[in-house]
């Protein structure tokens, strides 16, 4: 009994998780189980410029806190004022950000060569998400039966 116990309350704590979903439907793509600290990494082919862009956000109080931009060069919508500011590798790095965000949104497009990684597992955007699609990208708090179930475990 005692086991039964525990094991549904295990099955009821909630589980942070990074969800991806439409943007404007709210339709769950899929989720990532994410914890406090975990880094998601956002990357893409800069429509204009054609050279990679890397955001790294790391998962803190329900939020995605600005860690790092990485750019190969300067052009349309690259914010060019940062804390700190480093050439590395040929690689313009910008970071010390106070910056936080609820949630991560964007069009998809197979174009641009997205990636999504989350604590260092890539998420399949390609595969998930059609073509065009607004997506959004968000840390929620759910029951560890609703990941269990979604995932198909269960």
């Amino acid at each position: 009994m005692a086991a039964a116990v525990a094991a549904a309350a295990w099955l009821l704590t909630p589980q942070s998780v990074v969800e991806i979903k439409d943007g404007e439907t709210g339709e769950g793509y899929f989720a990532s189980e994410s914890e406090e600290g975990d880094i998601v990494r956002l990357s893409w082919t800069h429509s204009v410029e054609r050279t990679p862009w890397v955001e790294e956000y790391e998962v803190a109080d329900g939020e995605f806190h600005l860690r790092e931009v990485r750019i190969k060069s300067f052009g349309a919508g690259v914010d060019q004022i940062a804390p700190k500011v480093e050439n590395t590798d040929g690689w313009v790095v910008m970071s010390g950000y106070e910056r936080s965000f609820d949630a991560l949104r964007f069009i998809h497009s197979r174009d641009v060569e997205r990636e999504l990684v989350v604590a260092g597992k890539e998420t399949g955007l390609d595969a998930e998400v059609p073509e065009y699609a607004p997506v959004e990208v968000g840390v929620e708090n759910t029951p560890r039966i609703m990941m269990w179930l979604k995932n198909g475990e269960g």
